[in-house]
């Protein structure tokens, strides 16, 4: 048995099966469902986030291990999974947006950025999350030798549970210094670049918006 679904088995040894369309359609119905919820209707978006929903539950285990399709897992906003990513790269450029209606540079400027480097120890996160960001070409040549998936999707989803508590806890359209704002818009950027290059790595295509 390679993937166990609630109340549906894909088993060659038992001859009982479940399409991946039929997987898709329920996926892309729930996820429907929640963005509803969260007053977010959008039938196109439902469908590229159940996709790439399914996609990642499959690539984030590893390939001799079985897959248990648990929807509340599959589809959870919140972490351990393909919307979370999405949602995370989605807030990194609603943040780019809102600090460009503000007046804010964008751009990466390194030269203000290393002036503020040495505020990095004022946050452990802050810290955290910039040597996470700079493991990803590291990370990218592991996967790429090992052929395992597995290890970039849960770097992934490293880099973004560290980014949402780094930006719950550190301001960053507030920050009134411009050196620590440059830096802080290098960290939202590299986190942008890094997700989105990740997932386009594992086949799944990001959303600016949700």
């Amino acid at each position: 048995e390679i993937v166990n679904v609630p109340g549906a088995k894909m088993s060659s040894r038992r001859g009982r099966y479940i399409t991946l369309d039929e997987l898709m359609e329920e996926a892309k119905r729930r996820v429907l469902e929640e963005l509803k919820k969260r007053g977010l209707y959008n039938p196109d978006s439902a469908e590229k986030i159940g996709i790439a929903a399914i996609k990642f539950t499959l690539l984030q285990v590893t390939p001799s291990r079985p897959v248990t399709f648990k929807w509340e897992n599959v589809l959870n906003f919140e972490r351990n999974s393909a919307p979370y990513l999405l949602y995370t790269y989605a807030r990194c450029m609603g943040i780019l947006r809102k600090a460009r209606e503000l007046g804010v540079n964008t751009a990466i400027d390194v030269e203000k950025a290393v002036k503020a480097a040495s505020t990095l120890r004022e946050k452990p996160s802050r810290r955290r999350l910039f040597k996470l960001i700079a493991k990803f070409p590291q990370v990218f040549v592991e996967t790429s030798q090992s052929l395992d998936p597995s290890a970039l999707a849960s770097y992934l989803l490293a880099v973004a549970d560290i980014f949402n508590s780094w930006y719950d806890e550190d301001p960053v359209l507030r920050e009134p210094d411009e050196y620590k704002q440059a830096l802080k818009m290098v960290i939202v950027n590299g986190v942008k670049i890094v997700i989105s290059n990740g997932l386009r790595l594992l086949g799944i295509e990001p959303l600016e918006r949700m």
